[in-house]
């Protein structure tokens, strides 16, 4: 409780705001900014805020983990945030994302059960389509071609356990394309409050067998590029969808 005060007790949000899993990105992405000033530093909760051609921005970290997010996503939307953008990674579950694609949920699988707790399972996990479609014209005016659109399976665990049939193999065949944490909260949370959300997830290979059947090795130069492009395409978006 004491966390969530130091967080809650910070000065009025900007409108708009970029979430990340890992607070180091978020130093990664304040270089962009002018005017950058901390917000907050808590644990793996780590806030700026600056401008971005003009417009005020909020970049945070929001860990691992849909549990972890709620934290940080609960504060962001009570506070008046309109519109969120996740610049997160993820692990491929078909043959043509490959590492180096840029990936745009057009929904997440609500298989993270956290959402369930803020609006019931009958309730999709849609992305905002104008956000989905500025991150596309945005991606093409940046010359960045790896990019898939499509459905991505929100998971709440990391690895699988023996005694629980694998969920992935259903999840495939449903055409889901990548697999993440945390984007089935995110558009849950946004429907919630009546804001605006979607994401752009690196495909950073997969983590096992499991996740990746094709198993295919991580090339660090082409994650950091990756990620680079991630982070400008969506700042890019975030500031000109109106």
């Amino acid at each position: 409780m004491e966390d969530q005060e130091r967080i809650t007790q910070q000065n009025e949000l900007p409108a708009r705001a970029l979430v990340v899993g890992d607070p180091e990105r978020v130093l990664q992405a304040v270089g962009r900014l002018k005017s950058p000033v901390e917000v907050w530093r808590v644990r793996e909760f780590l806030a700026w805020r600056g401008y971005f051609h003009g417009e005020s921005v909020l970049i945070a970290s929001h860990g691992v983990g849909p549990s972890s997010a709620s934290l940080v996503l609960e504060q962001l939307f009570q506070r008046g945030v309109q519109i969120v953008l996740r610049a997160g990674t993820c692990g491929a579950l078909q043959s043509e994302v490959t590492q180096g694609t840029l990936v745009i949920p057009t929904g997440a699988i609500r298989d993270d059960r956290i959402s369930e707790q803020v609006l019931p399972l009958e309730v999709p996990a849609i992305a905002d389509v104008d956000l989905v479609h500025g991150l596309q014209a945005e991606a093409a005016r940046a010359g960045y071609l790896q990019v898939s659109t499509g459905l991505v399976w929100s998971s709440g665990v990391f690895y699988d356990s023996p005694q629980v049939p694998a969920r992935a193999p259903t999840w495939i065949a449903s055409g889901a394309i990548a697999v993440e944490m945390e984007m089935a909260l995110l558009l849950i949370l946004a429907r919630r409050y009546s804001a605006r959300a979607a994401g752009m997830l690196a495909v950073e290979g997969g983590a096992d067998q499991e996740l990746d059947p094709w198993n295919r090795p991580v090339d660090s130069e082409t994650n950091q590029k990756m990620i680079q492009s991630m982070l400008d395409i969506t700042l890019e978006t975030l500031v000109s969808v109106a």
